[in-house]
């Protein structure tokens, strides 16, 4: 049975089976891929979904797949974006640490099925730690004494 390298999801361990039509070009053998939204929803769905540790090149296919960009991932999972340049780019000693996978395999599955339960509450404590991040904290002296002001 002949299978189709399917190298260009940025993956390289993406075999198919069928859903592709081969044809020639005039720069060479072309690969038509049936339905490509549908692939890449499968294709994030087994990773997502997997027991394996998601690798590097794993993590990145997921948040393009989202249609995210590094620093807003990065405000979802709680780092910045060079945090997940690294992870990305297998940079790191300890890999893409737990919390994060988790979180990553949870809003990915909430993104494709299409109920945005656990991508809403992300959203909005991302907002939340930026608008504390923001904002100011007034102490004042009551009586030789500091207390945080009202």
């Amino acid at each position: 049975m002949k299978m189709y390298h399917y190298t260009e999801s940025g993956l390289d361990n993406i075999w198919l089976v069928n859903g592709y039509t081969v044809h020639d070009t005039p720069y060479g053998k072309g690969v038509s891929i049936d339905n490509a939204d549908s692939l890449h929803k499968a294709i994030g769905h087994a990773i997502a979904s997997g027991l394996s540790k998601i690798k590097p090149q794993e993590f990145r296919f997921l948040r393009i797949q989202m249609e995210l960009s590094q620093k807003d991932l990065g405000a979802i999972l709680g780092v910045d974006q060079q945090a997940i340049a690294r992870w990305e780019k297998g940079k790191t000693k300890e890999g893409i640490p737990g919390s994060a996978e988790k979180l990553m395999r949870l809003y990915f599955l909430d993104y494709i099925n299409e109920k945005p339960e656990i991508i809403e509450l992300c959203k909005n404590l991302a907002e939340l730690d930026e608008q504390n991040h923001a904002k100011k904290r007034k102490f004042e002296d009551y009586d030789g004494n500091w207390r945080q002001a009202a």
